[in-house]
């Protein structure tokens, strides 16, 4: 396959296309996929969206986690706002939660990626996010190769089973140029009808999180998937068609409906 370039500045317009394209070829994957959120609003993003308000109502439906859910491993954006924006007490707070979050949800049992990110290993307990941060923040010039942060762990992760639920996002870097900051990360697979929509919204908080912490203003985010996988709902399902055919008059931008380009 070509890869498929998606560019947008609404998450729902980006998930929506990805489902069109998929539709309209045989099969259920895209490979690889690029997608730029540009122009991205942190605070439109947490608006209502009848989009994803409708996606939520046939996750939840069909027992799977809500977007909001599925963002809070990646960014848990209401203890960020419960700490009163102080990142060393959101630490804290969520590692004295995190075994408590695995045990609610034993699909977290693996991991999380909030947890890889400020806690690699228990052993060196290695926050990533917090040295970016502090580099960044602590002299001028840094070398833009240190502002990154791994996830997948070869100890932990390369396990001879059929299907792994976590870790499917590998890495995540940033980079940064007049003062405003990109979030880039790399995902070996992603599942669109319950995972693509979350993870874009917990990148975009995570991305805001970090150009906050930064003294930087957020531009873009960027992701780049492998294999983009419709398996876990028909792609002609009904109330998949639903979304989509009511997405060109619900997604408004800029006082315009945004149309969902595909071919």
């Amino acid at each position: 396959m070509e890869t498929t370039v998606i560019n947008d500045s609404t998450i729902s317009g980006v998930w929506c296309q990805m489902v069109k394209i998929i539709r309209g070829h045989t099969g259920t994957e895209l490979s690889p996929v690029l997608i730029t959120l540009s122009d991205i609003d942190p605070v439109a993003s947490e608006a209502f969206d009848p989009v994803r308000t409708a996606l939520d109502a046939v996750l939840i439906n069909r027992e799977f986690n809500s977007t909001n859910t599925v963002a809070n491993t990646i960014f848990p954006q209401s203890l960020y706002r419960f700490a009163k924006f102080d990142r060393q007490k959101l630490y804290k707070l969520y590692l004295d939660l995190v075994q408590r979050i695995k045990a609610i949800d034993r699909r977290n049992k693996d991991g999380i990626y909030f947890e890889r990110l400020i806690r690699f290993d228990e052993i060196n307990n290695w926050n990533q996010l917090d040295f970016v941060i502090t580099e960044f923040n602590g002299r001028p010039g840094v070398r833009k190769s240190m502002l990154q942060a791994a996830i997948f762990d070869p100890n932990r992760d390369h396990k001879r089973v059929a299907q792994l639920g976590f870790p499917c996002m590998q890495h995540v870097s940033f980079t940064y140029s007049n003062n405003q900051l990109t979030l880039h990360a790399f995902y070996a697979t992603q599942q669109l009808f319950d995972k693509a929509y979350g993870n874009l919204l917990g990148l975009v908080r995570l991305a805001n999180f970090m150009a906050r912490e930064m003294h930087l203003a957020l531009d873009k985010v960027s992701c780049y998937v492998g294999v983009e996988k419709l398996e876990r709902i028909p792609k002609w399902d009904p109330a998949l068609t639903s979304i989509i055919e009511n997405s060109q008059q619900n997604l408004i931008h800029d006082g315009k409906p945004v149309v969902c380009q595909g071919s």
